[in-house]
């Protein structure tokens, strides 16, 4: 690979395939009455400090604030640019950017922000293996990744690398009768969702599980475990610190880990929650379709805000790092960001008339985004990695 830097088994049967497929093509939740009971969950799991959790369950809001468009100040654009590679997923720290590059799934590579060697940081254990079905997640001293065969999404692990120590740990892997829903990490916490074989449970023989692992304590909780329904299925978990938000077709559902408890967050049909800090985003209404109205919540203030994203070619997905609201662009759109706390959009770059933005991440006050500069060719092309401070 050559670079150039610059500073400019197991069948879960037919009755639970049918609404694997349908649950992984919409991401949808189904409308339902609101509740607001708070529900026991296994004993605190740590004792930091929490946010007290102020469920908000009414009606879609209306906009309360005006969106500010302003441009970002100067700053140097740093590149990197990939000879025959097109990065399809990057990851940024306070020392590093990190990516997977199309066509070579099974590695994940980085280089230093100030410049030096490329290096790879981790590759499957698999001769077919992807580590991009979920993005890795950079947290802390880890980097997280689910490893998958590609022949067989049963059989996968979800590893821990401690960049720090040089050292590894298996949090969760299924064998051949599991099927992995949705990944999130934050500190020293990672959670997941998942579908497990079940002979007990008639029709799917399949049980929905949320369950979070402490990598420095090594303690392992099952948060929620039931028999697989499409009404009740736990996927797209959100996390930070000890607050994880998740989705089930009834709603979006807040767990508070150092309580113990569990609250109804909002019984609108939302999909693809996230959350960062005090700030909760979910996607209102048209789940996997034009996704182009989001909400914005505050767990302290208990303000509710839409915020449009704005894309109309082809559906799209928020992402939450800080303060920073971001969607991966459209085709050839330019790559815009919301600051949750100013309500301020900024257009951080716009790709040529032959380009596309085709990943962001955000660290801190850095963004990095992979610019493809032939989107439109299935042939072996380059594309070149960008970062920049916001401010």
């Amino acid at each position: 690979m050559a670079i150039e830097q610059s500073s400019h088994g197991f069948q879960f049967g037919i009755v639970l395939i049918l609404p694997l497929v349908l649950l992984g093509a919409t991401g949808c939740l189904q409308q339902s009455t609101p509740d607001l009971t708070s529900t026991p969950v296994p004993p605190a799991l740590n004792s930091s400090p929490r946010i007290p959790p102020r469920p908000s369950p009414t009606a879609t809001p209306e906009p309360t604030l005006t969106t500010k468009w302003i441009t970002p100040l100067p700053a140097p654009i740093h590149s990197l640019r990939l000879k025959g590679q097109v990065a399809h997923t990057i990851l940024l720290d306070q020392t590093h950017i990190y990516w997977i590059a199309d066509g070579n799934s099974d590695h994940v590579f980085r280089h230093p922000l100030a410049g030096g060697e490329v290096e790879t940081i981790a590759t499957s254990q698999f001769a077919d293996g992807n580590l991009e079905m979920y993005s890795p997640i950079r947290t802390g001293d880890w980097l997280i990744i689910l490893d998958i065969r590609t022949q067989d999404d049963r059989v996968w692990v979800v590893r821990a690398l401690n960049l720090r120590e040089k050292s590894g740990t298996v949090v969760t892997q299924g064998n051949g009768s599991t099927l992995i829903r949705g990944l999130a990490a934050d500190g020293d916490w990672v959670a997941w969702t998942s579908l497990e074989e079940s002979a007990s449970c008639a029709g799917t023989h399949a049980q929905t599980v949320l369950g979070v692992h402490n990598l420095n304590s090594g303690e392992q909780h099952e948060l929620a475990r039931s028999c697989f329904e499409p009404s009740g299925a736990w996927n797209s978990p959100g996390l930070s610190g000890n607050h994880l938000v998740v989705e089930q077709s009834n709603g979006l559902y807040l767990f508070d880990l150092t309580s113990g408890q569990r609250a109804l967050l909002t019984s609108d049909v939302s999909c693809d929650p996230t959350i960062s800090g005090v700030w909760i985003v979910w996607t209102l209404v048209k789940c996997g379709q034009f996704d182009t109205t989001d909400i914005v919540y505050n767990l302290q203030s208990s303000e509710r805000r839409i915020v449009h994203n704005g894309f109309a070619e082809s559906p799209v997905y928020h992402h939450q790092a800080g303060r920073w609201l971001y969607w991966f662009p459209s085709s050839h759109e330019p790559l815009t960001i919301y600051n949750v706390e100013t309500n301020q959009m900024l257009t951080v770059t716009t790709p040529g008339k032959t380009e596309a933005i085709r990943d962001v991440a955000i660290y801190d006050n850095m963004i990095a985004w992979v610019r493809d500069l032939d989107p439109n060719t299935a042939a072996v092309h380059d594309s070149v990695l960008e970062w920049r401070t916001l401010h």
